[in-house]
């Protein structure tokens, strides 16, 4: 067996090895990008991050169109003032002086990846909050343009319910249609705007979709209803603050 140990012993040797080796290549690649890497990450992220606070803004207020387009002109006004101001000659000290900072930093290879690694942490969680925008962008001008859903149809393998059947249900002539779907993982928006209605009417399709279809009605009635009556939230309740709550707000008298 002692064989069996001089190889394992061998190739933990090389593994350690392999990785100081890439340890070292990659802290020497980022010596090379420095400074420019965490001055173009982080002016990247600051122009994100207007541009995310200026959609969260319209995406969950109810404003009209040309207030909404009067948010993202004024948007992109201060983008164009603020790279400006922060690129010219004006903010010479400035830069200067950040520049300093970024460079004491770097002085240490453990603060210098972490600053670095914050910076584009931040880069991609604000490019994956603004991708739903970029797809609807797209589409509006690319209507064949090929994006994953924002919201998925596909219905989960979930565990059966295995509690009792209410017998209501038997006295309306209630039969389920859909009993498999989980919603674990949706990412929303605010339920009172538009966007936020629309996703958390059609996490419902298969199951309003359907019921559309036994009884044959109109396609998209129900989710009409839905979305103007519960905003999609099974438990909005309703307007006349009576005990009734639901997805349409029908109740059997």
């Amino acid at each position: 067996m002692g064989w069996v140990k001089k190889s394992g012993k061998a190739a933990a040797r090389g593994t350690a090895a392999t990785l100081r080796w890439s340890a070292k290549t990659a802290d020497w690649l980022k010596k090379q990008a420095e400074p420019s890497i965490d001055k173009y990450l982080a002016l990247t992220a600051a122009n994100a991050g207007t541009v995310y606070g200026a959609t969260e803004l319209i995406d969950r207020n109810e404003y009209s169109d040309p207030t909404n387009a009067l948010i993202m002109m004024g948007t992109g006004a201060a983008l164009t003032a603020g790279n400006y101001f922060m690129l010219g000659p004006h903010a010479r000290n400035a830069r200067n002086y950040v520049a300093g900072l970024n460079g004491s930093l770097d002085k240490s290879r453990v603060a210098s990846w972490l600053k670095t690694c914050a910076l584009a942490a931040s880069v991609v969680f604000l490019g994956s909050e603004l991708n739903p925008h970029f797809q609807m962008v797209r589409h509006d001008f690319f209507p064949n343009a090929m994006d994953p859903p924002l919201a998925t149809a596909e219905r989960p393998v979930v565990p059966e319910v295995t509690r009792e059947r209410p017998k209501a249900y038997d006295a309306v002539g209630y039969t389920p249609r859909v009993t498999r779907y989980d919603f674990t993982g949706t990412k929303l928006a605010a339920k009172n705007s538009m966007n936020g209605r629309i996703q958390r009417t059609i996490r419902w399709q298969p199951i309003y979709r359907s019921i559309e279809i036994a009884h044959g009605m109109p396609k998209d009635t129900l989710a009409g209803m839905i979305m103007q009556e519960s905003y999609g939230d099974p438990m909005q309740p309703n307007s006349g603050n009576d005990g009734g709550f639901g997805l349409t707000h029908i109740q059997v008298q």
